[in-house]
Formats: structure tokens, sequence, C-alpha cells
């Protein structure tokens, strides 16, 4: 009993800062920036590059994006969906991810086929992507923008898009 209420409130924490972080980038990236460590949730962001101009356009639409996904989960779980179903709870019933899962191995799919695509097309111009394409891998670019380096970068791209292939034919392929 003291687990599902410890879990409770955990869910609730993470869905009020999930809605707090989508409102603030929606609104203002500038004070979301400020926002407490605590509840933020930035990840290297830096605010110089992300608070203003097109940065914060992504900002605003990361957000945007954020405040639907949580107001769609919100409604699923305590509305119900459009069928007429009754609503569910997420803690007493597995099927509620059940529907998350292909989701969420489509986003990995096209992940991996658009970061594998420009890593073996034009590794330069993958460096230029936007982060929420090519995420933070940590890469030093001036170690792998030349020599071994791109050589390197075409076979992990080679690799992505193998297993974007790979995945993709095992999903469609369970249906």
């Amino acid at each position: 009993m003291i687990w599902k209420i410890i879990v409770v409130l955990l869910l609730v924490y993470v869905a009020i800062a999930i809605v707090i972080n989508g409102l603030f980038m929606f609104v203002s990236p500038r004070a979301w920036f400020r926002l407490p460590r605590g509840l933020k949730v930035s990840g290297s962001l830096p605010a110089g590059r992300y608070s203003s101009g097109w940065g914060a356009i992504e900002v605003r639409v990361a957000g945007a994006a954020v405040l639907g996904l949580m107001a769609y989960l919100l409604r699923r779980v305590f509305a119900g969906n459009h069928e007429g179903m009754p609503p569910q709870n997420i803690l007493q019933k597995q099927d509620a991810l059940r529907w998350l899962a292909p989701v969420f191995m489509w986003i990995v799919i096209i992940g991996l086929t658009i970061n594998g695509l420009f890593m073996l097309i034009s590794p330069s111009v993958w460096f230029r992507l936007p982060w929420w394409i090519r995420g933070r891998a940590g890469f030093a670019e001036r170690v792998l923008a030349q020599g071994w380096g791109i050589v390197f970068l075409r076979c992990a791209g080679a690799v992505f898009v193998s297993a974007a292939v790979l995945f993709a034919y095992a999903y469609l392929s369970s249906l």
C-alpha cells in the first residue's frame, strides 16, 4: 500500500513538473531558463542560444508539444477515450502503455533514419542539425569532422540506418 502512495505522489510530481516546464517553455523560454534547478528540465541547452530568436521558437514548439501530450494523456487517464470506454487507472492496468510503445518505436525509427542518413551523406551537415534531431551525442566536432572521424561517422550512419530498417521490419512483421 505504501508503494502505491509513493508511486502516485511521484507521478503527480512528475506530471506537475512537466506541465510547468511545458507552460514556461511555451509562454517564455527566457523565464523557463530561470526556473529553479529542481523544477527545470533543460538538459544541456545553453540559455543564450535558446532564450531568444530561432532557438526560442524551437523551445516554444517543444513546449506546445509537451503540453499537447500531457493534455492527451490526462484526458485519456481521467475521461476515457473517444470510443466511450471508461477512464483508465494506469496504476492497475498495464494496457495504458501498450498504445504508447508504437509511438516511441516510430520516434526512435525516424530519429535513427534521419541521423543515419545525414551521417552517411554529409557528416558536416549532421553537426549543424538542431539539438532535437541530433541530440547531445557529446562528439567532439573537431575530431570527427576530418580524416578517420568522417569514416567513423559514415560507418555509424550505416549502422543507424540498418538498425532503423531492422526495427521497422520487426515491428511491421509483428502486426
